[in-house]
Formats: structure tokens, C-alpha cells, sequence
């Protein structure tokens, strides 16, 4: 067959009612690629064969598995909760009639138990397929991009089991393409959860970078898998948490955000965007600064601005959540 063509990439996924078990995809995704890599070890016993060179065979396959990475694609207000659901925290139903809230909160008192997908992808040369699919995919890490003259963007990484043949589910659409211009989005600032969007950061804000580490992990256990891959997920609550970036001019803020940070007090930031027919994404998290005293300053446009490193904290209740309000009453 002649060689595959990148255009003609697609990729499909479906909501796995037991994980691991493969189901049929439900759903195109809307993403600008999925790049997979093996996480296969093979080991290369030493055995005295009297053979000159360093691998005298009898190589064995120890163990499987895959890691993928989503990298920057806008985000798509109508598909965005499928990322978080196996990200942040699993089994979520919207609530409303169209539109739909989709809120996505971590719970610090209880285990996240992620939704899982089926992955499926195509390579094609226009005539004559070739299909693969991965169980049990879920996200390990979600980042997302603010910046003025791009779209809303976000990024992933994550796991699934190993690579399957498949026969790509038929007749699969895209959800409604709604992307959100950065320039739509808005900053609060403010010290308590309960007060979450009082207080706008105005004519300041120039980028923001916000990753969450979902703590989320495959394990494996002697379950006598015959594909060798992982058994289960675990949550390693020691690994889970919130890297966050904003970059501002040297305005108003800078002061307060000065005396935050020698004071170490909460800073409760919300991140919010506004589409059509009451479209909405939203990031609430609690931060601390990284830095104990004041920033180091730079320049952007013969303006002085300021950058502030964050990192997760919580009031003993909350610590980050996602709200998607959107048109999408299930999850596909």
C-alpha cells in the first residue's frame, strides 16, 4: 500500500462503562493530533552462549502499555468535559436544560475514580486503512494556555493499555466546533473560595498558564494479564496538584499580590470564558505564590510587567474544580 497521509488522521473515543473494556467509540475527537508512544520493556537476558556481541538473544516481553500525548488544540466548549472528567474527577452529570453545567470539582477527601476511554485512530493513504485502539485511557496531566493572540488552547498527557488492532467505529461526527478567543477571557482575584469571581483583574492580565497533575497512575499488579499491560489506576495524592503562571503588567495588582505573597495568604483565581448561547468554561483554583517576597520584573511593549508562580493550596474543602456549561446533556 502507497504511504499514509497525515490529513487523513482521525481519532474516535468512547466512554468505557467498565474500565478497560474496549467499547465502541461514540465521538470524533476534536483535537489537531494524539502522538503515541509504547511503555514495552523487553529484557535482554546476558546468557553464556558463546556468541560475540552484546545481546545473544532470548529476548522477553516484561511488560506493556502506552502513554499519549494531546498537544496544544483549542479548546471546544461542546467536548472539553470529556479532558476533565478523566482528569479531574469521574461519574459527573450535568445539571440544567440546555444549557447544560457541567461542574468538575477535586474532592479532597475522596479518591477522583476517573472516567476511562477507548481510543480509536486511523491512518489512511485514502484508500486502504489502518486501525488501532487503546483501553483505558485517562489523563495523568492537563495544561491550559491563555494568551492573547491565540485561541483558548490546552494540552494533555496520559496512559492507556497497549496497542490493539480494531475496525474504526462507523458513521462517528465532531462535536459543534465552538472555540473560545483568549481574548474573551477575564481574571478574578480574590482570598476566599466563597468570594470566587467578586473581584476582576482589569487592563493588567496578559497570559496565563495553568497546568493540573491529575495524581492519577497505572499499576501494575501479578494479575496474570496476559497482554502484560496494567491492571488498575492508582491516586497518588502526593502528586496531585496545580502549577499555574500569570503574567500582568505592573499595575494595581502587583502591590496586593506583593503583600500575598510575604503574607503567603490564599489567592482564589478564576479563570473565565463566555461563547454563544451561554457557552462558558471556568477554572477556580486556590494558589499560593512560590515566591516568598516580590517579583522580578520584565517588559512587554515598553510596559513593566510582573510574572506570578503559583501552586496549589486548599481551605480544607476546596482546592480546584472545572465548570463547563455547554450543550451536551450526556457525555459522548
Amino acid at each position: 500500500m502507497p504511504q499514509t497521509i497525515e490529513q487523513l488522521r482521525t481519532f474516535q473515543w468512547g466512554r468505557e462503562g467498565t474500565r478497560g473494556t474496549a467499547v465502541a467509540a461514540t465521538s470524533k475527537m476534536a483535537v489537531t493530533d494524539v502522538q503515541f508512544s509504547p511503555l514495552d520493556s523487553v529484557h535482554r537476558p546476558k546468557l553464556k552462549k558463546g556468541l560475540l556481541h552484546r545481546n545473544p538473544g532470548s529476548e522477553t516481553i516484561i511488560t506493556r502499555g502506552t502513554s499519549f500525548r494531546i498537544p496544544e488544540t483549542p479548546v471546544v466548549y461542546d467536548q472539553i468535559q470529556n479532558f476533565l472528567l478523566s482528569a479531574i474527577k469521574g461519574a459527573v452529570t450535568p445539571s440544567g436544560v440546555n444549557p447544560y453545567t457541567w461542574t468538575i470539582a477535586r474532592l479532597l477527601t475522596a479518591d477522583p475514580a476517573p472516567d476511562t476511554f477507548t481510543l480509536e485512530r486511523r491512518l489512511s493513504d485514502g484508500a486502504t486503512p489502518v486501525d488501532n485502539e487503546w483501553t483505558y485511557a485517562f489523563l495523568t496531566q492537563i495544561r491550559f494556555t491563555y494568551q492573547v493572540d491565540q485561541p483558548l488552547r490546552f494540552s494533555a498527557e496520559g496512559v492507556c493499555r497497549r496497542i490493539q488492532g480494531s475496525t474504526l467505529t462507523a458513521g462517528q461526527a465532531l462535536p459543534l466546533i465552538e472555540i473560545p478567543p483568549t481574548p474573551l477571557a477575564v481574571m478574578y482575584v480574590d482570598s476566599t473560595w466563597a468570594n470566587l469571581g467578586v473581584t476582576q483583574v482589569t487592563s493588567q492580565v496578559l497570559r496565563a498558564d495553568v497546568t493540573y497533575h491529575t495524581g492519577l497512575k497505572p499499576k501494575m499488579t501479578l494479575d496474570g494479564r496476559t497482554d502484560l499491560d496494567f491492571t488498575t489506576y492508582v491516586f497518588d495524592a502526593s502528586e496531585c496538584g496545580i502549577d499555574a503562571d500569570f503574567t500582568l503588567m505592573a499595575g494595581a495588582q502587583y502591590a496586593t499580590e506583593k503583600t500575598a505573597a510575604e503574607a503567603q495568604t490564599i489567592r482564589a483565581v478564576r479563570l473565565k470564558v463566555l461563547g454563544t448561547s451561554s457557552r462558558e468554561f471556568r477554572l477556580d483554583m486556590l494558589l499560593k505564590h512560590e515566591a516568598g517576597s516580590s517579583f522580578a520584573v520584565g517588559a512587554d511593549d515598553g510596559q513593566d510587567t510582573f510574572t506570578m508562580r503559583m501552586t496549589d493550596t486548599d481551605d480544607a474543602t476546596n482546592m480546584f474544580q472545572a465548570v463547563v456549561v455547554n450543550a451536551v446533556s450526556t457525555l459522548v
